[in-house]
């Protein structure tokens, strides 16, 4: 019921589809490496060859997304050509996984609160600006997935706080080692939960067995998902970016750290809480020292992004910037979780010894995650996964104390059933217009224009994925971490003012041609006024790099030439190199 109830309020959404269209970057190339998946019939991580052409990249998405979204699509292949369905097939993914999280965590709360309760905590959920924005049904992406299988998590552990079973920490281990297969954030999620259950332990709630059965079955999932789905690189290759050899060899180590813990708490060795502490650490200490012997400090602890690629491209990402750069969207992302670890700690004292249970295991995951969150405002989509935890045990302990005949809940049920949809069907409104707004127009309008034969497109880093998937060409850049050297070139290319080494890396990457979007605010003449847009640009920019010389129109290289016809807002300018000699690669000449 409430998987349908969340799919309802996106109805609203499906009449603003577009064909092609996604607001994210992600989302194309989720779908473009299910294609690849597809021609190249090869199960094994490939190279991405469509980016930092012709050297590729390698990405780090996994299989598992491209098993849901092919499945989702795979009613659709007998209707619409392949790349159609896949397109479509990426809705019918988001919505897929939508409905299976909101029944997942409707399951995950169900010892938590009554069925009033459980809605509530799902519609808290779902208004959450950060999560609002990841489940919406136009932008389907691997994230979805990482929040079903920690539902699944999160709700094998409370089940198994519930009632004691050790199924639910199976449960919980298995969808550990699923959800770092989805994404290397599911690492994050699996060991604050695991922090929460040794906090319950230090506290005397319960036994460190429950951790060594939850460890294990997380072992032994996350090794399967390793053996089904291993980095391109090889079995062994010690990734730290996403499920490898190095990260279930530190679910290993934790296990075997579980197990030496629980026995010393058996021989009752050290019986208070800070001795029991104090051993924890010194246990975390030694597998850490283990661990940096067998893989190097420099391996383990290997950073996603080098200063030179923060300094090219990740500090203008707003998502990796740190909260007090951008405090309205560290407050917008992070106010749901806040106010829900002051109210859990209000509703505190008067919680049976079992809601406080729920309340720790939940309460660490929050503060870990938000905290993260200053750092990089990323991680607010992750700490808005526990924020309903605490406000249905609040909401629980608070109809305890009403008496409320049954037609009176089945009223109040209905109201926030109503009320709720509402409110979500205008804020995804909301949020599929912003999203809509802020895209680019549809690069496709340019594919007439662009030059035969094999070669890339140099365009703006974040346009890669557009160009592969619309014009079926290949880029340079690529909004991945990943791909440095492309990256890197990219704008090297376009901001470099030495043109030696700018021409180098355009015949190095075999650039074809080069495609700006152009979009200058109360403008719009500047687009069909060459003249006045040249000496726009010319007054507005003063380095000598080849982005300005292509704005302004003056000293462009030989061999490079703009396509006057290709419709605004984009500029497509060719690029030959085989009529200019070696005097010519080294001196401009004016645009014609």
């Amino acid at each position: 019921m409430a998987a349908f109830f969340v799919l309802i309020t996106q109805l609203v959404v499906l009449p603003h589809l577009r064909p092609s269209f996604y607001p994210d970057t992600d989302n194309y190339t989720h779908a473009v490496r299910i294609l690849d998946l597809l021609s190249s019939r090869s199960w094994a991580e490939i190279p991405y060859m469509h980016t930092n052409y012709p050297f590729g990249e390698i990405l780090h998405f996994t299989r598992v997304t491209d098993v849901f979204w092919l499945f989702f699509s795979l009613p659709l292949f007998p209707f619409l050509p392949v790349k159609e369905a896949v397109f479509w097939g990426g809705f019918l993914y988001q919505i897929g996984v939508l409905m299976l999280s909101a029944a997942a965590l409707v399951w995950a709360l169900k010892p938590v609160g009554n069925p009033l309760a459980r809605l509530a905590g799902l519609c808290l959920f779902f208004i959450q600006p950060s999560i609002t924005e990841t489940y919406i049904l136009i932008k389907p992406d691997h994230h979805v997935l990482t929040a079903l299988f920690s539902f699944i998590l999160t709700g094998g552990l409370i089940h198994y706080l519930n009632d004691g079973q050790t199924k639910h920490l199976k449960t919980a281990g298995i969808s550990a080692g699923l959800c770092l297969w989805s994404s290397v954030e599911g690492l994050l999620i699996s060991y604050s939960l695991l922090a929460g259950l040794i906090v319950l332990f230090l506290l005397r709630k319960k036994s460190l067995e429950a951790c060594i059965i939850y460890c294990f079955y997380y072992f032994i999932s996350a090794l399967v998902c390793l053996i089904i789905n291993p980095p391109y690189e090889g079995f062994f290759f010690p990734d730290n970016g996403r499920l490898s050899f190095l990260l279930v060899t530190i679910i290993g180590f934790t296990t075997v750290a579980m197990f030496i813990l629980h026995r010393d708490d058996e021989k009752k060795i050290l019986s208070t809480f800070w001795k029991k502490s104090a051993n924890l650490i010194l246990t975390a200490a030694f597998f850490v020292a283990v661990l940096f012997v067998i893989f190097s400090p420099s391996v383990v602890l290997k950073p996603y992004f080098s200063p030179l690629l923060k300094a090219v491209w990740a500090k203008n990402v707003l998502e990796l910037q740190p909260g007090f750069k951008r405090p309205l969207i560290f407050f917008l992302g992070c106010w749901p979780a806040v106010l829900s670890l002051v109210v859990g700690l209000i509703a505190f004292k008067f919680c049976s010894s079992l809601q406080r249970s729920f309340l720790i295991l939940t309460f660490v995951p929050l503060i870990f995650l938000t905290g993260l969150s200053s750092e990089a405002v990323r991680f607010s989509r992750l700490a808005a996964l526990f924020t309903p935890f605490p406000f249905v045990s609040a909401f629980s302990v608070r109809l305890q104390n009403l008496s409320l005949s049954e037609r009176k809940k089945s009223w109040a049920l209905m109201v926030l059933y109503i009320g709720a949809a509402l409110y979500l069907g205008i804020n995804y409104l909301s949020v599929n217009r912003v999203l809509s707004r802020n895209n680019r127009p549809s690069v496709l309008s340019v594919k007439p224009y662009l030059p035969d034969g094999e070669g890339s497109i140099l365009s703006d880093i974040f346009m890669g994925p557009e160009i592969v998937w619309f014009l079926e060409e290949n880029a340079v850049g690529s909004p991945y971490h990943r791909n440095l050297e492309g990256i890197v070139d990219n704008s090297g290319m376009l901001h470099n003012p030495n043109e030696k080494d700018v021409l180098e890396l355009m015949k190095k990457h075999r650039v074809k041609a080069i495609l700006l979007y152009l979009e200058v605010a109360g403008n719009p003449s500047l687009f069909y006024d060459m003249e006045k847009r040249y000496s726009f640009f010319a007054k507005m920019n003063k380095a000598d790099t080849l982005l300005d010389q292509l704005l302004s129109g003056k000293n462009l290289p030989c061999g490079i030439r703009e396509e006057l016809n290709t419709p605004p807002p984009y500029l497509l300018y060719t690029v030959d190199f085989s009529n200019c000699s070696d005097k010519d690669d080294t001196e401009t000449k004016p645009a014609d």
